[in-house]
């Protein structure tokens, strides 16, 4: 008998075990290391970098004769005892190689030893090399200095050779580094999860290896189930579909569990695995919820955090309501509602990942394969709670109806056993019980008045009044349950629109404005919710535009002076037409029909002539100002018959103008460049790959090369002087779909599934999609992608980061192709659902956003960004003006009163001061630490700065600044001042520390007037406009206010599920906006705390600020700016103008006639 188990579960592999699965990225990397002795090596979370090194890599090495040091992690904790001033990273290596007695000593004098005269090959490994931006992300002389020791000591010893192991989402962040080293990492290795190959062969090999034969089909079956995941169908469902990547720890997981089942005493010998045997214990979903359960459970143990509390969590917090991962941030205690001891067992079990983006943490589930098995064990062990507990998360999960809520002889049940068991209650179910109490009350008051009146009835005079006041009470019930009625119907539609609004936003505005009109019409308050809904899809809904063309559009062009836009549709097998829109008018001219279809469309530069390529081989070039008569060139084998043994030879897939417009470029499925002289009608080849499809081409912005992508991954790049080949470089070999230059030079790409970045030696996958991708086109300014999909998605994608900025949905089939408008204010989409789609995109940033300012009298806004960038938008319907000075994040932003200067404070230690009008920058304020505030006196005359222990006040006039006065709190251990503010009309200051001091101090005599401390207190601090109160953040999720002479607090009721991102008065000061981590924003009357209105936002939102009396304008983390009217009518407007008309089927569906008949007539 066999004891051992061949397979790890959530273990790292060492060099005890032997790896299956990963033999050619083990033999590639070694001899990629070997060669180029310098190699960044990067991978997803989870796939299993550490393994590789320590299982395969580390003995390879080994077994070449290398001497391989301990491996390095640069975010090791340091002794207590470790002296002030030390480099943490450079101790850190030390500590990994040597010990604790080696921390002191140099890491040149640990990896060469000065004692030997001669020193062998030696590599050293740094492995979760991402340590060395998450630790002390700020501390960049730190990093700089470490880096420099590094690339010094690999410049002088040629005989050291180096790995950097990362994850791949800190890639761009790491290349500011890059300079500080000999290679610049120029060569990279990716290690992608497992393919489905590589997978079988991590299955079925190990137990092979102890003599147990695991069946082909078996092994098939439970790698096609580890690859599912769930994805948004076209149909509106969500679905599951085969990846193409495997976890490895869910395969270990799985594989572990299913041996120790099948063979709990040991496997014997010729034992074998087959679809049978995997059936007699159960599935994938079992083993991974088993999993779950036992980590959870696990967890709860270490950290002290109930169980149910964290089930909870994955349930409400990582999982959406339609089955989806979703993403939340970490706060100071706790994560939604989620204590942060918890988090890190749940990490290191591989159920939950980690990313950091701007400085803050984020969580979402490890992967899409969890979702079911979490829900369903999460389900099976809800059903051991008592009916009370049930009964609770029943009312919390939908929306708390007063229907669930329990009363009489159920609630004195329920207070029996929460008085016998006070250990298993959670807040939620102290919230529903006193929900239930209150709702007795209630029920109690009205048995009352229902004894009274009875007890009258028997008094003759009395039963005329009892008849009033029963005909009465009948009519007010009559309202009532009208009333019931109608909030039913407004909170289906909200429902409605919500479900709808991440796959089809003109369709959810459309609901949600239905819903706000039921009550808006009657004049009666509108529900909250409701309202929330309509601003969330309003900002959410970007389409401005929509043809119907009837058929599929299958190319698509637009001209570079945005005058013209054309199409080519295809109404059915074999035929196809071409159109041609003038967009000023909407004149829309069919220009030809061919009985062939259209590859491609493009217009030349000046937009004065259009040339369609098709697949017979034809070339049309049309007069745009008079379409009528189109010159026609031909494929040179077209002019003969088409060779019916390769009746491809002579389609085109791709065309482009010169910069000129005298010149056109082609490719097509014989492999061919061909650029053709309009003038001479004579084409020459330029170059390809005979007999492999050339299926796209581009032009650099310069027009000095022209690259040619093909059907096997290969991409030519061509001098377009002389037609020299200047480039070759081979991707993996798939089809490449799309192309485009970016600004530096290098080519962005698609492949299947991948957007990549490639500057011909080197590639970099920077984002992955769960359907295949169709076309790309990049913004004017390059740094933003357009990726048209086959699941009618467009995604914009940062090319600094490969991160979705944001998703433009509504197509409800595949998109073909997607042009970017060189104003950069909207893109335009062409689907098989046989629509053109122009979408406002002009508040999107490539950069995420870390602050945002504005100015109520003008509309200006600034904003803000983690790369030090600020965007200045002064004029509508403009691209915003780029102000570039820092190095590291905006903190903060803030506008003088007159609007002529704008100041920055960032954390790369400076404050900049910038004229509005030009653009220009006026004035640097340096100071010792990253600073966190900034703003202006409300004359315009001081300038407050706050940096960690210190506000400074600065005299500003005319580009000049002069220190006046300074409060410092150094004196006060790790205190860091996280907000400052001045009074508008008194020399008062007031600040917020992290460690919860509140204080209000004189400038002008330098004393402390009041102060005291609340450990809640933290965040940003502001006077209001009239400066009787201070109102400060909390980590509570409400906001603090306080008198601003004694400190004493009041009640105020804003708060957020999930905690206030930030906080803003308007002008006159009778409002208050919170914005918070629900996706919320909400607008309070100050004087009474009176919620007023409820606005839901695309995304997170990072900061607010009023651009108007009447206009709320908030930044998201996904980059966008998004500008909300306060009054409700002009946002229903807006919907009228951003939503459409229902089809008939939607009208039937949702019972649009109910409320307004003439949206479906």
């Amino acid at each position: 008998m066999l004891q051992q188990n061949p397979y790890l579960g959530p273990r790292a592999f060492t060099r005890e075990h032997r790896l299956y699965g990963r033999d050619r990225e083990v033999r590639d990397l070694t001899s990629l290391l070997v060669a180029e002795r310098i190699v960044l090596l990067y991978s997803p979370s989870g796939a299993g970098k550490s393994s590789l090194i320590q299982a395969a890599l580390i003995p390879a090495l080994e077994a070449r004769q290398f001497r391989v040091l301990p491996i390095v992690r640069v975010g090791l904790a340091l002794p207590d005892d470790i002296p002030p001033g030390v480099n943490r990273y450079l101790a850190a290596a030390a500590l990994s190689i040597g010990g604790d007695e080696a921390i002191d000593r140099s890491l040149a004098d640990l990896i060469v030893p000065s004692d030997q005269s001669e020193m062998d090959d030696t590599v050293i490994i740094f492995d979760q090399f991402e340590e060395l931006l998450t630790v002390d992300p700020l501390d960049r002389a730190a990093k700089v200095a470490f880096c420099q020791t590094i690339g010094d000591l690999l410049r002088k010893h040629r005989n050291v050779w180096a790995l950097f192991a990362i994850r791949e989402d800190y890639l761009a962040p790491l290349m500011e580094y890059a300079y500080l080293l000999p290679s610049r990492f120029r060569t990279t290795f990716r290690l992608d999860l497992l393919g489905p190959e590589a997978a079988l062969a991590a299955i079925r090999q190990p137990a092979l290896a102890l003599g147990v034969e695991f069946d082909q089909v078996a092994a098939q079956t439970l790698v096609d189930d580890l690859r599912r995941s769930r994805v948004q169908l076209v149909s509106d469902q969500i679905g599951t579909m085969l990846g193409s990547t495997v976890e490895p720890v869910q395969l270990q997981v799985v594989c572990y569990r299913l041996w120790q089942r099948l063979f709990p005493d040991g496997a014997p010998t010729g034992a074998v695995i087959n679809a049978a045997a995997l059936r007699t214990v159960g599935s994938v979903d079992a083993a991974l919820a088993d999993y779950y359960a036992e980590r959870v459970a696990a967890a709860a143990a270490t950290s002290g955090v109930r169980e149910r509390v964290i089930r909870d969590w994955f349930d409400q917090q990582l999982i959406t309501a339609t089955g989806i991962r979703n993403q939340v941030l970490r706060g100071e205690d706790t994560t939604a509602g989620l204590p942060n001891q918890a988090l890190l067992p749940l990490i290191d079990a591989y159920l939950i990942r980690a990313e950091q983006r701007r400085n803050f943490i984020w969580y979402e589930l490890a992967h899409d394969r969890l979702i079911e098995p979490v829900r369903q064990n999460n389900a099976a062990w809800r059903e051991q709670l008592s009916p009370f507990q049930r009964q609770a998360a029943l009312w919390a999960a939908t929306d708390r109806p007063e229907s669930l809520l329990l009363h009489d002889d159920d609630l004195v049940a329920a207070r029996n056993w929460v008085a016998a068991h006070p250990e298993l209650v959670e807040q939620i179910d102290e919230e529903f019980l006193a929900a239930c109490l209150a709702r007795q009350a209630e029920i109690d008051t009205e048995r009352r008045r229902e004894r009274l009146i009875k007890q009258l009835g028997v008094v003759s005079a009395i039963l005329a009044v009892v008849m009033f006041i029963a005909a009465a009470a009948a009519f007010f019930a009559y309202q009532e349950a009208e009333r019931l009625s109608r909030l039913a119907r407004i909170r289906e539609l909200t429902a409605e629109a919500a479900v709808n609004l991440s796959v089809d936003p003109q369709l959810s505005l459309l609901l949600a404005r239905q819903a706000v009109l039921i009550q808006r019409e009657r004049e009666e308050p509108v529900d909250l919710g409701a309202m929330a809904m309509l601003y969330r899809a309003l900002a959410t809904s970007r389409v401005r535009a929509t043809f119907d063309l009837g058929a599929p559009v299958t190319a698509l062009a637009v001209s570079q002076n945005e005058r013209w836009w054309a199409a080519a549709v295809s109404p059915a097998d074999d035929l196809a037409e071409v159109v041609l829109v003038e967009r000023s008018t909407g004149q829309m001219q069919r220009l030809a029909t061919f009985a062939i279809n259209v590859s491609a469309i493009a217009f030349s530069p000046d937009g004065a002539k259009l040339a369609a390529v098709t697949w017979d081989g034809t070339i049309l070039i049309w007069n745009t100002l008079s379409p009528d008569q189109p010159e026609r060139l031909w494929h040179p084998l077209a002019t003969q018959s088409i060779p019916p043994d390769d009746p491809l030879a002579v389609r085109f897939l791709a065309v482009a103008f010169s910069p000129d417009g005298q010149t056109l470029y082609t490719t097509g499925y014989d492999g061919w460049l061909r650029r053709w002289d309009l003038a001479t009608r004579r084409q020459i080849v330029m170059g390809g790959i005979e007999g492999v499809p050339l299926r796209s081409l581009t032009i650099d912005p310069a027009g000095v090369r022209i690259a040619a992508a093909s059907q096997e991954g290969q991409v030519l790049i061509w001098r377009m002087r002389d037609g020299e080949l200047v480039g070759r470089a081979v991707l993996s070999g798939q089809p490449i779909a799309a192309l485009a230059y970016t600004p530096a030079g290098t080519l962005a790409l698609i492949e299947e599934t991948r957007l990549i970045e490639t500057n011909g030696e080197d590639s970099t996958v920077l984002t992955t999609f769960g359907t295949p991708l169709n076309d790309l086109y990049l913004s004017p300014d390059g740094f933003l992608a357009l990726v048209a999909a086959n699941d009618g998605n467009e995604y914009v994608i940062s090319l600094s980061n490969g991160k979705i900025i944001t998703v433009l949905r509504g197509h409800t089939d595949q998109i073909s192709q997607t042009r970017w408008l060189p104003g950069g204010q909207e893109v335009v989409t062409a689907s098989f659902d046989g629509t053109v789609r122009f979408w406002d995109v002009s508040d999107l940033q490539w950069f995420a956003p870390t602050a945002l300012a504005a100015d109520p009298q003008r509309g200006w806004v600034a904003v803000g960004g983690e790369n030090g960038r600020i965007a200045l938008f002064t004029r509508p319907n403009t691209p915003a003006r780029p102000l570039l000075h820092h190095t590291a994040a905006i903190e903060m932003l803030a506008f003088s009163p007159d609007g002529r200067w704008l100041a920055a404070a960032g954390a790369d230690a400076q404050v900049s001061v910038w004229d509005v009008a030009s653009g220009r920058l006026q004035a640097v304020i340096e100071h010792r630490a990253r600073v966190r505030n900034v703003a202006f006196s409300a004359d315009g005359s001081l300038l407050l700065t706050s940096s960690r222990t210190q506000a400074l006040l600065w005299q500003w006039q005319q580009s000049v600044t002069r220190p006046l006065t300074m409060l410092d709190l150094s004196d006060r251990f790790e205190t860091v001042i996280t907000g400052a503010a001045l009074h508008p009309t008194q020399p008062l200051l007031a600040i917020v520390t992290r460690d919860g001091l509140v204080m209000v101090w004189n400038y002008r005599t330098a004393q402390t007037l009041v102060k005291t401390v609340d450990e809640r207190a933290n965040g940003q601090v502001r006077f209001n406009p009239q400066g009787t109160v201070v109102v400060s953040e909390s980590n509570e999720g409400i906001i603090l206010v306080r008198d601003s002479a004694t400190l004493n607090q009041r009640d105020f009721p804003a708060s957020h599920r999930g905690g206030i991102a930030d906080f803003a008065f308007d002008p006159s000061g009778t409002l208050i906006a919170t914005a918070g981590f629900d996706q919320t924003v909400k607008i309070w009357q100050f004087a009474d705390g009176i919620e007023q209105m409820r606005m839901g936002v695309d995304g997170l939102p990072v900061a607010i600020g009023f651009s108007g009396p009447r206009e709320l304008v908030a930044v998201s983390a996904n980059g966008s700016v998004i500008r909300l009217p306060l009054n409700l009518d002009t946002a229903l407007d807006l919907a009228v103008m951003r939503s459409r008309r229902p089809t008939a089927d939607e009208c039937v569906r949702y019972q649009l006639a109910r409320e307004d008949a003439s949206l479906c007539q």
